[in-house]
């Protein structure tokens, strides 16, 4: 771990460090820093650290850092982002310095109070204009850039001017012991302040930095590199010995001991007073700030590297791997054995043995040897290495047969076989070894059971000249499982056998019997217990299993009855499963598990579990099956893993005894963060946590400040009053206490350090539940009065509610007239703008084609022009009655969304950019602040600001200029439209809203032929920000400029409902008399036609070419269907109706390919039309195009609902139209073609393309296994027999559509399946792992660390 982070350093950031061993963090903006630059480094008085940057205050607790930066508005925020100085002056409170103004900051409130902001004369004009210190009597002093000294008065809580020091520009000012402010200025004078006098220091006339260094007085540089220390107590000046010939310049100073450690410009350094030496810590790195703090901890500040978090080494656990020991550590470690001259061997899983001696120097283990198949292995893999009689080592290979060293040939051997036993013994995959007397070696294997080997050791190699096999038999007494991976001695005629699956096995080498214990004969549940991994057997006679399900102590009682305690990660196990068992001098358990190293302190019951990681050194968090050793010759432990081995003197593992401080640092209230201090009630002094009975819930969330091991740290809490125990959190930092009853409680919580030792009570806290009010004794009291009162009041209450009902009827039947009355007036304005726009229309069409024909002479296009500019003209005011009149009568829909405030300005603005151009009108648009999101109606503000810009530039002269303004204060949003050049006298500015005034002074200008600066326009603005809860007002001094102004406050977003098309029951035509209403009204207003001649050709005659698409159109106004038709005529075959009704009947008989329909038609409209032909199985796909003159945007989601493909406005453009029919015709035709494809018959799924058939037997298969994904029988048989396949067939069809064969592919949706449950339940590992249909855990690890490159615990904790 050292020399990986030494490398990490020395390389990527040139930074080398010095001799001794030391460990470094490094913290940078990717663990939560706000910059990387420190200008300071600040430890309070309950060891919080404060890191003040070139972009915000940082607090940082040890695991997360909280940032304190300026926000705008709240003056109870830090007043600047770039932190200079950071002092306590009381436990509570504070300030900090920045580049704009001081600040005093309350820790219990997490609120600042800002001072000096807004005081510099000129601005800022220093970089470091605020200094802050304190005197020995911690009275705090400021000095301002440009205004002096000031003094604090902590009971007025204001500063005094002092007025000294004015005319200075000071660098830094430091209190001394003797309680004299020292002032170093810019100009490199040191001056000292006494009783209000200013005096130079003349011994040293060229200061560079000063710091007061403790008992040692002032420390300081001059500017050609010199370091001095001054004695204040008796003015004596002496130069320190500290090499500076780089001359590097002193930026912050702390001192331990007797060493100074000095930032500075080129790198951290330390100077040792006692001797003169100086070391580089730090170099090739501009050091800004240094600080000593708690835990021995040295803090450095670094100029866009981060934090550097120095520590003394602590290392305990010593790591062989691939990082130190070269060609070693590619392969999982498996065995170890050690011969007497100290020569350590280590099987690999892959890569064979490797020899280890120590150096006699430094004490560390170096590679000596390594041997694999090509010296005699024969297998690479290697699970055991034994020390057997004659300096023999034993070595068990996942090879066939058994192989041994001999330490005088130095030589591999594989032991062989006697001719009559070759054809009958198999000793593959040997997992442990025991050498008996009478050269007996047992040998336990990996589904071979146990043999019994008698070794004939005359000559190498060695020969088995006999044996006998030990497996499992159902019938009779025997070895439980035939996977053996521990044999251990229990006295001289038994032994203890580990099995996989089958538990421990006692055996009697006497009678050859066997004893069989499970430790899961009384619990089911947990079968995975009886997995044992490994055996030890302790000094007082005790047996330690290691299994799946956690450590289990198997111990005799007096009454001669065995005892089994289960330790496991619910006792506080870093891990259930147990790859290795030692025990050191102290009886103390050592376990290596698949999450660290595991100490089991037997000083005193209850046991006490330390766990350590990969965080405290060791190789990796996973530990391998049979890879642990305790050397006889030595005090050394070792222990095998995934990425090497380590080594360690249990003895020097020693624990820390100091607790860390805790610290309260959240409290949620039903699961909403609060001020703890809010809720605090004061009673005989002391403070009282008072709740309502209505929150359901309160948690507190602690965090232990311990800067090295505090993630595992532990708490422990108790509610008296509510529980009577202690509850152990373990290394969880919130408490949570849900639905507490009403009463008083008194809460406490202790803590223990990383070696869980534990302190005493350090929180407390009393606790109130109020109860609800109706239990309350005035509750009561209520009820009684309540009692009295209720026979007299019943009568009257009675008569009330009689009353109160006849008033709700007729408030009811008065609402449902006046929406009767709306109704019938809104129906009026639709008609009469769906008649105009049939005129308008007639018009615009021809109009628009007349413009495009070649032929026509100027002065026909010019007038031509003119009717159609009028059209569009009318139309628009048409739109403008109607919005006005929803608008006025409250009846206008909103569809609120967060909108782009000058996205739409730009938008609308768009429309009149060609009128400024030709009049010369200049434009501006202004936002503050910046881009404006609002909360708002979106068509109604587009209105809004698009009559007041028509308004604007109607009546702006030419070379005059429009201002557009978007501001928000006080939550509302403000738009001011400002043009130059005319104005409105005030006369009239009071009626240029009211709409009736409007039309009243609209009539008298159209008879003199005047024109206003106001119409309807504004006054549908007006009625429009009535409806969105604003307002509108007009600026002008009647001359030369006018304004108008809206104010509009945000609206909660509108919920977007389903939309649903009501259906009208059958027979009822509610437009048919509607329609008929309007066409008579519209009649009286509008000049009569002359009538034609109906000269229609019938639908038959109209069909000229059968290869051209068939076109129907809908419409009842004759005019505007021959135009239509007219137009669409030389490209398309026409089909005509004059309403629903009579278009259904042609729609049956032709089958046309599409559909144009009018909306409002006799007879049937044109909704229900498409309704119709919707509902028909042999229409239904016709697409279909409203061309109508509703075109408000409930009509247009009508229209849409209910099958229209497109929808048009009339008067519309005859060119859109023809483009829109061929884009729908092109999508039909290319939709016809892809069914008819091959393409047509492929289906997508998970990614790959395949046919229907193939996609319908994978989801069949896929729902199948999750069916029984927990069904340990689930497999290719149990599947071909549940959807009725071949498993021949079944094979073939897996691996050619997924590229699996059905064993993968059920392991991977067991997979994806126990990654779901992973997410989104609270399930134990364990738990998921069976439902998921595992019933293996290392095979469970294995896989899924093999697809999603993490352990099952390491992906859940992404997600945490």
């Amino acid at each position: 771990m050292k020399e990986k982070l030494l490398c990490f350093i020395s390389v990527f950031l040139c930074i080398p460090l010095f001799a001794e061993n030391y460990d470094i963090q490094r913290l940078t903006n990717n663990d939560g820093l706000s910059n990387s630059s420190i200008n300071i480094i600040f430890q309070d008085s309950s060891q919080i650290m404060w890191f003040g940057t070139w972009d915000g205050l940082n607090m940082y607790n040890g695991s997360d850092f909280k940032v304190y930066k300026p926000v705008p508005g709240n003056p109870q925020s830090i007043s600047n982002n770039i932190i200079r100085d950071i002092i306590q002056v009381s436990e509570d409170v504070l300030w900090i310095a920045t580049d704009v103004g001081i600040n005093r900051f309350s820790v219990k409130d997490r609120a600042f109070r800002r001072f000096f902001v807004d005081t510099l004369q000129t601005g800022i004009t220093n970089e470091h204009s605020y200094h802050i210190a304190f005197d020995q009597s911690d009275r705090l002093f400021a000095w301002i850039y440009q205004q002096g000294l000031f003094n604090y008065d902590s009971e007025q809580k204001k500063f005094y001017l002092l007025n000294i020091a004015a005319d200075l520009n000071i660098e830094k000012m430091v209190f001394d012991d003797q309680n004299s402010l020292w002032i170093l200025t810019k100009e490199k004078g040191l001056y000292k302040l006494v009783t209000g006098k200013i005096n130079r220091f003349s011994l040293l006339p060229n200061a560079e930095s000063i710091f007061y260094a403790n008992h040692y007085g002032l420390m300081i540089q001059t500017t050609d590199g010199g370091l001095y220390l001054y004695n204040t107590g008796s003015a004596s000046l002496s130069k320190t010995g500290f090499s500076n010939r780089e001359n590097r310049t002193i930026r912050d100073f702390c001192c331990r001991d007797s060493i100074f450690y000095l930032a500075t410009d080129k790198g951290l350094y330390s100077y040792e007073l006692k001797n003169g030496t100086t070391t580089e810590i730090i170099g090739n790195c501009s050091v800004l700030s240094v600080h000593c703090g708690t835990q021995n901890i040295l803090w450095v500040g670094t100029d866009m590297k981060g934090i550097f978090k120095i520590v003394p080494s602590q290392e305990r656990f010593i790591t062989y791997s691939s990082q130190n020991v070269l060609d070693f550590g590619n392969s999982a470690v498996r065995t170890f054995c050690e011969d007497r001259e100290g020569n350590l061997f280590v099987g690999t899983k892959g890569s064979g043995i490797y020899t280890f001696k120590r150096d006699e120097k430094s004490n560390k283990l170096f590679l000596n040897a390594h041997y694999s198949t090509e010296q005699g292995l024969t297998s690479n893999s290697v699970f055991t290495i034994t020390r057997g009689d004659n300096n023999i080592f034993w070595i068990g290979t996942d090879g066939n047969g058994i192989n041994y060293y001999d330490s005088k040939s130095e030589r591999i051997w594989t032991l062989t076989l006697s001719n009559n036993l070759k054809e009958k013994i198999n000793l593959s995959s040997v997992y442990a070894f025991l050498p008996d007397d009478d050269n007996v070696l047992w040998a336990g294997t990996s589904g071979y059971g146990m043999y019994r080997l008698e070794i004939d050791n005359s000559q190498h190699p060695y020969r088995i000249k006999n044996y006998k096999q030990y497996v499992y038999s159902a019938n009779q007494s025997s070895l439980s499982n035939n996977i053996v991976y521990s044999i251990i001695r229990d006295d001289s005629s038994h032994l203890w056998i580990a099995t996989r699956g089958g538990g421990i096995n006692r055996f009697n080498s006497v009678e050859d019997s066997f004893e069989t214990f499970k430790f899961s004969q009384n619990n089911p549940d947990y079968s995975s217990s009886d997995d044992v991994l490994c055996l030890y057997k302790d000094q007082t006679g005790d047996l330690w299993a290691g299994t799946s399900m956690g450590l289990n102590k198997i111990s005799r009682g007096s009454d001669n009855i065995l005892h089994v305690d289960n330790f496991s990660e619910k006792n506080g196990m870093p891990n259930n499963t147990i790859h290795g068992i030692l025990e050191d001098k102290q009886n103390n358990i050592w376990i290596s598990t698949n999450n660290g190293i595991a100490k089991l302190s037997r000083a005193k019951e209850p046991y006490k579990i330390i766990s350590y990681y990969a965080s405290d050194g060791l190789q990796n968090n996973e530990f391998s099956d049979g890879a642990y050793y305790a050397s006889p010759y030595t005090s050394f432990f070792y222990f095998g893993g995934i990425n090497g081995f380590n080594e360690f003197n249990p003895q020097n593992i020693v624990h820390n005894s100091s607790i860390p401080m805790l610290l309260l640092d959240a409290f949620y209230v039903d699961n909403e963060e609060y001020n703890l201090n809010d809720f605090l009630i004061q009673k005989k002094e002391q403070d009282v946590l008072t709740l309502s009975y209505k929150y359901k819930s309160l948690s507190f969330h602690f965090t232990h400040i311990d800067y090295l091991t505090g993630p595992k740290c532990e708490i422990s809490y108790m509610l008296e009053g509510y529980q009577s125990d202690w509850v152990q959190l373990r290394t969880s930092n919130t408490i949570v206490f849900t639905n507490l009853p009403k009463g008083k409680y008194l809460f406490k919580v202790k803590n223990s350090n990383a070696d869980k030792v534990w302190g005493e009570t350090c929180f407390t806290l009393p606790i109130k539940i109020n109860p609800p009010w109706w239990e309350s004794n005035l509750a009561y009291l209520f009820y009684t009065l309540l009692g009295l009162f209720f026979l007299v009041g019943a009568r009257k209450i009675m008569f009330y509610q009689i009353k109160a009902r006849n008033n709700i009827r007729l408030k009811e039947m008065e609402k449902q007239k006046t929406e009767e009355i709306h109704q019938a007036k809104l129906n009026f304005f639709t008609n009469i703008a769906h008649e105009f726009s049939n005129s308008l229309t007639l018009i615009y069409s021809p109009c628009e084609k007349l413009l495009k024909e070649k032929s026509s002479d100027l002065m026909t296009k010019k007038y031509v022009q003119i009717i159609k500019s009028n059209s569009e003209r009318m139309q628009h005011l048409i739109q403008q009655l109607i919005e006005f009149r929803k608008a006025d009568t409250g009846h206008l829909k909103l569809n609120i969304e967060t909108i782009d405030i000058q996205e739409l300005i730009k938008f609308v603005l768009d429309n009149f950019i060609d009128i400024m151009e030709q009049k010369k009108i200049r434009y501006s648009i202004t936002s503050i602040p910046g881009n404006i999101h609002w909360q708002t109606d979106r068509d109604s503000v587009e209105k809004i600001v698009f009559n007041m810009l028509s308004n604007a530039v109607k009546y702006t002269p030419e070379n005059e200029k429009i201002d557009i303004i978007t501001d928000v204060r006080d939550n509302m949003l403000s738009i001011r439209v400002t043009n130059t050049g005319i104005g409105i006298k005030p006369a009239f500015q009071e009626y240029i809203f009211d709409r009736f005034e409007v039309l009243n002074r609209f009539e008298k200008q159209v008879s003199y032929s005047r024109q206003s600066r106001h119409g309807i326009g504004l006054a549908l603005c007006k009625s429009i920000t009535r409806v969105l809860q604003g307002d509108i007002k007009v600026q002008s001094d009647g001359q030369t400029y006018t304004s108008f102004i809206v104010h509009l406050p945000e609206a909660p977003l509108t919920p977007q409902p389903d939309l649903i098309v009501d259906k009208k029951p059958e027979g009822e035509k509610p437009e048919e008399g509607k329609h008929e209403e309007g066409k008579r009204l519209a009649r009286e207003v509008m000049t009569e036609l002359p009538e034609e001649q109906d000269t229609t050709p019938s639908n038959t005659d109209r069909i000229h070419d059968s290869k051209e698409p068939l076109i129907l159109i809908v419409e009842d106004d004759l005019q505007i269907r021959s135009m239509i038709s007219e137009f669409l005529s030389d490209r398309y075959n026409i089909l005509e109706a004059s309403n629903g009704k009579e278009a259904i009947e042609i729609t049956e008989q032709y089958l046309p390919q599409l559909i144009i329909s009018d909306i409002i038609m006799p007879v049937m409209n044109g909704v229900a039309f498409v309704k119709e032909i919707r509902s028909s199985d042999h229409t239904k796909h016709i697409p279909a195009i409203f061309l109508t003159a509703k075109s408000d945007i409930e009509s247009q989601i009508e229209g849409y609902a209910i099958g229209a493909d497109a929808y048009l406005n009339k008067p519309f453009n005859i060119r859109h139209l023809e483009v829109l029919i061929a884009s729908l015709l092109n999508k039909t035709k290319t939709l016809s073609e892809y069914s008819n494809s091959p393409s047509f018959a492929l289906a997508q799924f998970e990614g790959r393309i395949m046919h229907k058939e193939d996609k319908e037997l994978l989801l069949h298969i896929t729902q199948t296994v999750y069916d029984n994904i927990d069904n340990e029988n689930l497999s290719m048989d149990f599947i071909s027999t549940e959807i009725a396949i071949s498993k021949m067939q079944l094979y073939r069809k897996i691996k050619e559509v997924t590229g699996m064969t059905p064993t993968e592919y059920i392991r991977s949706i067991r997979l994806n399946h126990a990654e779901k449950l992973l997410k989104t339940t609270n399930k134990t590992v364990q738990e998921i792992m069976y439902q998921s249909g595992f019933n293996n855990k290392a095979y469970f690890y294995k896989e899924f660390s093999k697809k999603y490159h993490l352990t099952p615990k390491e992906y859940r904790k992404q997600f945490e």
